[in-house]
């Protein structure tokens, strides 16, 4: 189709306003078509105009806290911000919060909807953000006449919390302290300062006030003050020599409190090192002028201690710790050293310092007192402490079987008794002394002999240490380690022993008698089937013991059969009982015979 431009042709005509028009010199591919089809269907964008109205920032402190920023814009749109240094200040939803000292910029934006309202051009304000203000004011001071004592200055209340201090900065006057001292007469200056910190700036606040000699028509006056006497921690108040020509009364004041302070007109000393104490006498007003005030130096020194330290003693190893006690008479704390932590520790338990034996030999306790500002190092106490072996004592526990208990008696003085100790009905005949008199048994057992037995020794040392043994007679037992070997029936005496070491003295040696009984036996001796008779001929007798002892035999018929070792000789026709014996020996007891009767037929 044609189209024409300010001309009809063909009846065809273009109805509307044109304001894009394009012409090519190809024809379009259906891409290029599409493409400007879409490009002239979008919408077009928002049309409205919008402005931000941001209130100027006033200079800020770091303690002013939250600020609320308030820009706002004309479209009602919420104005987000930015900040040039976040080092000065943060912004979380409109409000501001002061971070550190410096000077920045804050930006109010508004990004439009997309829709009907438009970019707004940003705002910028400038932001200062500086220390606080620090405010106090000082009580002013009234005219002081030369000669009074020192004004005591009242420091002013800080609403920032931070200290004030107090300085001259120009007069005749000192500070001891906030204690003013004058010294002549003209206007004094007095400055009240405040140290700056984080938050605050450094504040400063004067105060001026005069000085007179107060009326000129009165009658000057002196004070006579002689030199005060050293004095020592602890001394008795002392009273000053000290006078006004005007015989009127003195007043003293003190530089150092911490050493001495005005009671009355007594000095009371309250610790060592110096202070200036100056006599005032400040006129009645009516006929003397205030005198010049006259001041000595007062020394006082430390004063002196001394120790006590009792006597430990020996301490034997193994022993609980004791506490050590020493005492000062400035009644000081005492502290301790121990010459050798390899002998004797020492240790804090609360108040009490304890001594705790770790081995054997000589130790030197020391007891210090070191003294303060007031009270001088005391002189050391030492002394030597023995710590010896500690004792331990072996714990046996009786061995085999049927053990008696030990038995202990105590019986009075000069008498005659008779006691049967123990369930083996052992009879003691005593007579005692001239005083009382204790008897005990030793535990004895018993076991049976049997060959290879065995007994498990189980003594024990209080000390841990190992225990050994021994035994006798040697042909009843014999000891290897703990284990004790019975080697045949008897009375035997066990004995356990623990030598000591560096640390522990030798154990008091625990002897237990066992009584190892001997063994039964028995005999088996079967009985023979009858004999024929045979002149000469031999029955052999195969009787055992459960010993394995040697069986001896005996004929009661010897015309039937006449014996000889292990056999019987048949020596003609009848009948003979023939008993089999068996004697015993150290370990086994004699067996019950056996007697068989055999035939000879």
């Amino acid at each position: 189709m044609s189209c024409y431009i300010g001309k009809q042709e063909g009846g065809r005509s273009f109805i509307g306003s044109i304001d894009d028009v394009r012409i090519y010199n190809r024809a379009l591919s259906s891409n290029e078509v599409s493409a400007l089809y879409s490009l002239e269907s979008t919408p077009p964008g928002p049309t409205n105009p919008q402005s931000i109205t941001f209130p100027s920032i006033p200079t800020l402190t770091l303690t002013n806290g939250a600020y609320s920023l308030g820009a706002t814009a004309s479209s009602g749109l919420p104005v987000t911000y930015s900040i040039g240094d976040a080092k000065v200040a943060g912004i979380t939803n409109g409000t501001l919060m002061p971070l550190g000292i410096g000077t920045t910029t804050v930006v109010a934006s508004q990004a439009g909807d997309g829709t009907n309202w438009m970019t707004a051009t940003p705002v910028t304000n400038p932001l200062i953000v500086t220390l606080a203000q620090q405010s106090f004011t000082p009580t002013p001071i009234a005219g002081e006449l030369y000669g009074s004592l020192p004004v005591g200055l009242t420091l002013p209340t800080n609403a920032s919390g931070l200290p004030i201090t107090a300085r001259i900065v120009s007069g005749p006057a000192s500070l001891s302290g906030t204690n003013l001292i004058l010294s002549g007469t003209g206007t004094v200056t007095v400055a009240y300062d405040a140290p700056g910190n984080a938050l605050y700036a450094a504040a400063s606040v004067t105060n001026t006030f005069s000085v007179t000699n107060g009326p000129t028509n009165l009658r000057s006056q002196t004070i006579t003050f002689k030199p005060l006497p050293a004095m020592t921690y602890g001394q008795k108040p002392l009273l000053p020599s000290a006078s006004a020509s005007s015989k009127l009364p003195l007043s003293f004041w003190s530089s150092n409190t911490n050493v001495a302070v005005i009671s009355g007109t007594n000095l009371v000393v309250t610790g060592a090192g110096q202070s200036v104490i100056t006599a005032y006498q400040p006129g009645d007003g009516s006929t003397w002028k205030p005198a010049a005030p006259v001041s000595q130096t007062l020394i006082v020194n430390q004063a002196s201690q001394k120790l006590t330290f009792r006597t430990v003693g020996t301490r034997p190893y193994g022993t609980a710790p004791v506490a050590l006690t020493a005492s000062s008479s400035a009644g000081l704390p005492v502290s301790f050293t121990s010459s050798d932590p390899t002998v004797a520790t020492l240790a804090t338990s609360g108040t009490n310092t304890l001594i705790t034996p770790v081995g054997t030999g000589t130790v030197t306790l020391t007891a210090l007192q070191a003294g303060n500002a007031n009270v001088s190092a005391a002189t050391p106490i030492s002394q030597s402490v023995v710590i010896s072996q500690g004792s331990q004592t072996i714990t046996f526990p009786t061995i085999g079987t049927n053990a008696t208990s030990v038995t202990q008696v105590t019986v009075p003085g000069n008498t005659h008794h008779t006691i049967v100790i123990g369930s083996s009905n052992t009879v003691v005949s005593i007579s005692s002394g001239n005083g009382p008199m204790t008897i005990s048994s030793s535990p004895t057992s018993t076991a049976t002999y049997a060959p290879g037995l065995s007994l498990a020794l189980a003594a024990t040392s209080s000390a841990g240490l190992p225990v050994s043994y021994s035994c006798s007679p040697a042909n009843v037992a014999s000891v290897s380690g703990s284990t004790m070997t019975i080697l045949s029936a008897g009375a035997l005496k066990v004995t356990a022993s623990q030598p000591g070491n560096s640390l522990w003295a030798a154990a008091k040696p625990v002897n237990q008698s066992l009584t190892v009984a001997k063994a039964p036996q028995t005999i088996s001796f079967p009985t023979p089937s009858p004999i024929a008779y045979a002149s000469g001929g031999v029955v052999t007798l195969t009787a055992t013991s459960s010993s394995g002892l040697p069986v001896s035999f005996s004929s009661s018929n010897p015309k039937a059969l006449t014996v000889a070792g292990t056999t019987a000789l048949i020596t003609g026709k009848g009948t003979a009982k023939i008993t089999a014996t068996q004697s015993g020996n150290g370990s086994y007891s004699p067996a019950p015979s056996v007697s068989v009767t055999v035939t000879v037929q």
